[in-house]
């Protein structure tokens, strides 16, 4: 298994609302190196402005691999695979694909959460559905060959009104019908949508890419009431070996936030996973 933590490149525009770490690329990984990390989610949004064999550098000086590529800003920049503005889901199209290059590149996976997009007032509910379909099986047919694999992302109603429980994903998933493609559960979002955490777990455990770790109030873990040690639990009960990616808001700052994440969750991989940095 992998212990990660996200972090912007630096293209992202700084702001206080993102849920990963920014500022110095470098002394990113530094910082999460020393707190026992041994692996980053890239949050990224112009991947053809960074210089990426210097990224990856930085991370094989480290010991530091990337777990995954987030798309997540790029749905908040308007640049969705649903969108009712074809010019912007043409757009949403190339820059997804410009991530599964830098996926590939690293040898991970890329996720759609904001990217899948929404229901909206000009297209009804199933115009909606049947481009997210059509617009994952384009993205799944051209990730494919490079072997990379697509994890959905539910999230709360509140955030986004689109695939907001993980039958909803699961759903829309099979209708894509495509080997590479599957769910990202983030417990955060799970807290909201399922009925229970753990059983969502284990429900979902076959069609499972990715996880995010955030506590009940979307700080880090240990700073509300999640009991973690079930979480983990549940997890390796189900046979997931991949990688863990502590995605919260940055609350009191970056580094306080991903050292005190470390400080609940370093034990429990240890003895549920026999985790080593």
């Amino acid at each position: 298994m992998r212990f990660s933590y996200q972090v912007a490149t630096p293209d992202l525009k700084h702001s206080n609302n993102v849920t990963c770490m920014q500022g110095d690329f470098e002394e990113s990984i530094r910082r999460l190196a020393s707190f026992g990390y041994n692996a980053v989610e890239i949050m990224t949004t112009y991947p053809k402005s960074i210089d990426w064999e210097r990224i990856k550098t930085i991370l094989t000086a480290y010991g530091m691999s990337v777990s995954l590529v987030c798309t997540g800003e790029l749905g908040l920049l308007g640049y969705t695979i649903s969108n009712p503005d074809e010019a912007l889901r043409e757009q949403a199209f190339g820059r997804i694909k410009e991530l599964i290059d830098v996926a590939e590149f690293f040898g991970t996976n890329i996720n759609i959460g904001n990217t899948k997009g929404r229901y909206n007032d000009l297209d009804s509910r199933e115009e909606t559905e049947q481009k997210a379909v059509e617009g994952f099986q384009l993205l799944c047919d051209y990730a494919k060959p490079k072997h990379v694999k697509i994890a959905v992302e539910t999230g709360a109603f509140f955030y986004i009104n689109f695939l907001n429980t993980c039958a909803e994903a699961e759903a829309l998933i099979r209708r894509v019908n495509r080997e590479n493609i599957g769910l990202m559960l983030d417990i955060f979002h799970l807290q909201i949508e399922e009925k229970s955490i753990i059983e969502a777990i284990h429900r979902y455990a076959p069609i499972n890419f990715h996880v995010h770790l955030a506590d009940n109030n979307r700080k880090y873990p240990g700073a509300g009431g999640f009991d973690f040690d079930s979480i983990v639990g549940a997890f390796q009960e189900t046979g997931y070996d991949g990688a863990f990616t502590v995605e919260v808001r940055q609350i009191p700052d970056s580094v306080t936030a991903a050292e005190r994440a470390a400080e609940t969750l370093l034990p429990i991989f240890q003895r549920r996973y026999a985790y080593r940095r």
